[in-house]
C-alpha cells in the first residue's frame, strides 16, 4: 500500500536536497525513520516547483496506512496525505 503525501514547498526543497534545514522536515523525517518508513519523490529531478511537493510512503504488512496518514497529516511539514486505494481489474 502507498500514501501518497504533498508537503510544503520549503519542505520538499529540503528533502530534495537532503539537507534538512528546517525543523519541521527534521520532525517529519525522525517521525518517519520512527516508523521505519521513507519518503520518496514521485516526480524525481522535476524543476516543476508544484511537481516536487509530491512524495510518496510504501507502507509494508504490519502498518495501518490510515494511521500512517493521520501521523503524516498532523505535521507541520505536510499539506495533505492520503492512501492510494488498491488498483481494480477493469470491469467488463
Amino acid at each position: 500500500m502507498h500514501i501518497t503525501v504533498q508537503t510544503r514547498d520549503d519542505v520538499a526543497n529540503d528533502l530534495v536536497k537532503d539537507r534538512p534545514r528546517l525543523a519541521e522536515t527534521k520532525r517529519l523525517r525522525t517521525a518517519l525513520e520512527k516508523l521505519g518508513l521513507n519518503l520518496e519523490p514521485m516526480h524525481p529531478g522535476t524543476d516543476d516547483a508544484d511537481l516536487a511537493t509530491y512524495f510518496s510512503v510504501a507502507v509494508p504488512e504490519g502498518h495501518d496506512p490510515e494511521d500512517v496518514a493521520k501521523r503524516l497529516r498532523a505535521s507541520k511539514a505536510v499539506k495533505a496525505a492520503y492512501v492510494k486505494p488498491r488498483g481494480e481489474p477493469p470491469r467488463v
